[in-house]
């Protein structure tokens, strides 16, 4: 089959590759020169493990362009991956989707030819009406194209950058709303696609984007629960969040995913999905109390490792604070609303000296932290000479710590863990040991 993909980014250039793998001719469509020319080269456009590798593989059924008009000719599919920032109000902007279908609109009725287009970037209702009704329908409609020559589907994609290959071939269930029959053929496509055997979900447009978004807020809420639980351990001495909570995600109503205290959550879609679905919540007039309580606590968590921090260097001769971790989570370089990058900033407002290092993402980090903040150039840098080290991100690099880095003359540093990556025997020789939910005494 031939397949368009609008947007070459951290979802849609996987996307493309995926679509290739599987044994389509697919064309990406992106306003970024750059992408156009990088996927024309067989180039990985983004970082994304495994994408290079599916671009090399398949680069013969793989072009690209900026011309969204030509693009949009020949395939029988479209599929629309580009960005949907938020809006000052919390909701999304949907315009460069809007922007996408002008093209795609011309092309149709350049061709007579019907096409399916699939909307994969994250909307949410307007009031009680859905985005793909109220505003992209409409778009679409504005070019003159008739209802017999399109279908409009809205499918996203449930993804974690990093792992996205990965998550779109073994998804845990698919996502699409849109008229039934139209639904159907879809699945079917997906069948093609992925590498194992989730549930499907048709239903209408509107019940496609409220499942979205609240799928991601009770997300937020099991991040949040599991800190709670955190920090109530950590006022009992001898107490452990981590045996607490293995124990409640052996109830199968609970689950283990998520289920860790950590650092507060962050990345480009929990914070935002969370801001969107309150503002969707006030518009109807539903009470959305748990979402805010989600964000509350989520802001709590942040203080509360900042202040276990400054209670550590009362009993230091030291103020410098290492951070190894920048980016919202390992394996990628992304600092968009990072935990790791909020935990920085409030260290260095604090009045600490913070040196960070992170193993990608230093870049996107230096135009996030602080001034005040100095970045590494490898781990060793770091961590020698602080007197507290935060393991704010759990790079698998990082299990290469050496403790006698930490090897002070006159006083033991304090080893902060957030996401439990050593056992507290592993720096005894050298520090004192102490993570989230573990009470001391």
């Amino acid at each position: 089959m031939n397949i368009a993909v609008f947007g070459l980014g951290k979802l849609g250039s996987p996307m493309v590759a995926v679509f290739a793998a599987a044994g389509h001719t697919v064309i990406g469509v992106d306003v970024n020169e750059r992408y156009v020319e990088a996927v024309n080269k067989g180039q990985a456009p983004v970082e994304e493990p495994g994408l290079q590798a599916l671009l090399t593989e398949h680069q013969s059924r793989i072009s690209a362009t900026t011309n969204g008009y030509d693009a949009a000719k020949l395939p029988e599919a479209i599929f629309i991956v580009v960005p949907t920032p938020s809006r000052e109000d919390g909701l999304f902007d949907n315009n460069y989707i809007c922007e996408c279908l002008r093209p795609i609109g011309e092309a149709i009725l350049y061709t007579g030819e019907p096409k399916r287009i699939i909307i994969t970037s994250t909307v949410v209702p307007r009031g009680t009406v859905s985005s793909m009704a109220s505003e992209i329908l409409p778009a679409l409609r504005f070019t003159g194209v008739p209802y017999t020559k399109f279908d409009l589907l809205y499918n996203p994609e449930f993804i974690a950058l990093g792992t996205v290959i990965h998550d779109m071939r073994h998804p845990d269930y698919i996502l699409i709303g849109g008229r039934l029959g139209a639904c159907k053929w879809l699945a079917t496509f997906w069948e093609g696609i992925v590498l194992n055997n989730p549930p499907v979900h048709c239903m209408t447009w509107l019940n496609a984007e409220l499942t979205k978004i609240l799928q991601n807020v009770l997300v937020t809420q099991k991040v949040s629960a599991a800190n709670m639980v955190g920090n109530i351990c950590e006022r009992f001495p001898g107490a452990d969040a981590q045996a607490v909570l293995r124990a409640i995600g052996d109830d199968r109503r609970i689950g283990q995913a998520y289920l860790q205290a950590a650092t507060a959550y962050g990345g480009p879609c929990f914070p935002r999905d969370a801001r969107a679905l309150s503002q969707v919540a006030r518009a109807v007039g539903a009470p959305a109390y748990m979402a805010g309580a989600t964000r509350v606590t989520n802001d709590h968590q942040t203080t509360n490792l900042v202040n276990r921090v400054l209670g550590f260097l009362e009993d230091l001769p030291e103020r410098t604070v290492a951070v190894l971790g920048l980016t919202y989570k390992p394996g990628t370089s992304v600092c968009d609303d990072s935990a790791a990058i909020q935990l920085v900033n409030a260290l260095s407002d604090a009045g600490l000296d913070v040196l960070a290092y992170d193993p990608s993402g230093h870049r996107e980090a230096s135009h996030c932290v602080s001034s005040a903040v100095r970045l590494a150039e490898s781990m060793e840098e770091c961590i020698s000479g602080a007197a507290v080290v935060v393991i704010a991100v759990p790079w698998p690099e990082f299990a290469d710590l050496d403790p006698t880095w930490l090897e002070r003359a006159n006083y033991r540093p304090v080893v902060l863990d957030c996401w439990r990556m050593y056992k507290p025997t592993f720096f005894a020789a050298a520090a004192d040991y102490a993570a989230p939910g573990l009470g001391t005494g």
